[in-house]
């Protein structure tokens, strides 16, 4: 069961929208505000378009999980995602510098529902090719979180170099404090002025 865009971009958390590039699903996880001082540096814009602490969240009770992912530009070439199935780890993505990828997670072992959690990587920008469930599967968008968290920083903060998106030291905290976090991190940052002026209307608590 290949799951359609929209529900696609109904599970995407961490960003501030979502579109279609070339049959594949990109994910912005700037907003115009911050992104417009960086996009003119073409080092700064290869980090702007990283999905970090960008997920997908939904419960689903399918056995399965399969996805297939772009590569572009990257700060560093480091390509996983990973999958947090109710607290369990599996990897996917490349690891090597490809253009692209697919594969799956070995399958679970019955029909229960569960939480998934799929981290996208945090160091190339990475277009969603496909996810697809097993057929007939359930699947439910998840949007509780016990707190929001904005994330403003440099590269740490962005992920550099953590291999597995997950636990890099913000999906770490974000997972242990079922925050649902939005990380404006970019490689080489530095706390200047302009950043006051660029904090988004979003009701965060941390």
């Amino acid at each position: 069961m290949k799951l359609t865009f929209a529900q696609i971009a109904s599970a995407a958390c961490g960003c501030v929208r979502v579109s279609e590039v070339g049959g594949a699903v990109r994910f912005h996880r700037l907003h115009a505000a911050l992104g417009g001082y960086y996009a003119p540096n073409e080092g700064s814009r290869v980090r702007m378009d990283c999905p970090a602490s960008v997920r997908l969240v939904f419960r689903s009770n399918s056995r399965t999980l399969a996805a297939g992912f772009g590569y572009g530009p990257a700060s560093r070439l480091i390509f996983r995602a990973a999958c947090v199935v109710d607290g369990a780890m599996h990897e996917l993505g490349a690891s090597d510098n490809v253009p692209s990828w697919s594969g799956g997670i070995k399958p679970l072992p019955d029909r229960s529902e569960r939480r998934f959690e799929l981290w996208l990587p945090s160091m190339v920008r990475t277009d969603l090719l496909f996810l697809e469930l097993e057929d007939g599967s359930t699947f439910v968008p998840v949007k509780e979180h016990v707190l929001r968290w904005l994330a403003y920083g440099d590269s740490i903060t962005q992920g550099m170099t953590v291999d597995n998106p997950a636990e890099n030291h913000v999906g770490i905290i974000a997972r242990a404090l079922k925050a649902d976090v939005w990380n404006m991190g970019i490689g080489g940052a530095r706390m200047e002025a302009f950043l006051s002026s660029t904090v988004p209307d979003y009701a965060y608590d941390i």
